[in-house]
């Protein structure tokens, strides 16, 4: 569901803090990695 629609970059690193908020831990390169990753794999869906 997570991924369903997308993220902006900002949507994604805001969901990252609050999974980091719920106790999920990486190291900045892995975080930079994710993020990275969610970014290009999951940009945000355009309506039809």
């Amino acid at each position: 569901m997570v991924t369903a629609n997308g993220r902006t970059s900002d949507g994604w690193a805001e969901m990252i803090e609050r999974m980091m908020g719920l106790g999920m831990e990486a190291s900045d390169e892995d975080l930079q990695t994710v993020h990275a990753y969610l970014t290009r794999e999951f940009p945000p869906r355009r309506a039809n």
